[in-house]
């Protein structure tokens, strides 16, 4: 009987991996793998077809690697460019999304799952921030919103980018000298028109990804153009 990890790298041009990851079901007894290998390969669903090729033949050459990814099975997505995973409806993925211009990408609803959606706007009911490069006044962003990400998780960056303003940007994702020397953060308990970015937005730039979270990682969404007097402010650095 064959496990999923003995799989050989000739194994894949044959077709087998193919049939394991379009039907598991049907293949359960060829393949004796366990739920923690089985979870593994389900995430290379995200990755390219010669990345997941390339996958399958690094879990075959390296044992450590292999390891790494039965501790935590979204360290194959890690290795193929992805720090999140992403609750795609059928037949959509990000280049599918990036292949779409400028200004005309659709609602994220029409490519992820509700229940994703739900799941990642929870993560902002803490309330919500947005980091500047200068002191700010009156509404802040335009009227057809701007990015903020989730309170707590600006608490954890800022203390985790030990006072450089080069690693908070890597953290967020922007534009290297985008926050300049002295940013400050933007605090707003109840934010209007909470949503996950479609990519369309003023503030979104080629460090833009489809789902809702920065280059770096972090949770990201949009609100309504923040209006003064419901904010708090205060330097970062």
């Amino acid at each position: 009987m064959t496990s999923l990890f003995s799989l050989k790298p000739a194994d894949v041009s044959s077709g087998l991996v193919k049939l394991i990851n379009d039907n598991p079901a049907a293949t359960k007894d060829l393949l004796p793998v366990t739920a923690e290998q089985a979870k593994i390969w389900s995430n290379t669903e995200k990755l390219e077809p010669l990345k997941r090729i390339e996958l399958q033949n690094k879990l075959y050459t390296d044992v450590s690697f292999r390891q790494k990814c039965l501790n935590d099975p979204e360290e194959v997505l890690r290795w193929g460019g992805y720090r999140f995973l992403i609750g795609w409806k059928k037949g959509w993925s990000s280049s599918k999304v990036f292949s779409i211009p400028h200004l005309d990408r659709p609602n994220p609803a029409t490519y992820l799952d509700d229940n994703y959606i739900l799941k990642h706007l929870e993560k902002f009911e803490g309330g919500v921030t947005k980091i500047t490069p200068s002191e700010p006044f009156g509404n802040i962003g335009p009227p057809s919103g701007t990015f903020v990400l989730p309170k707590k998780f600006a608490d954890e960056l800022i203390e985790k980018s030990q006072g450089k303003v080069e690693e908070l940007e890597k953290l967020l994702g922007l534009t290297p000298g985008y926050l300049g020397k002295k940013p400050y953060r933007i605090d707003v308990a109840s934010p209007s028109g909470l949503r996950v970015p479609n990519g369309n937005e003023l503030g979104a730039n080629e460090f833009w990804l489809p789902g809702g979270f920065t280059s770096g990682g972090v949770p990201e969404a949009t609100v309504n153009q923040i209006v003064e007097g419901s904010y708090i402010k205060s330097i970062i650095f």
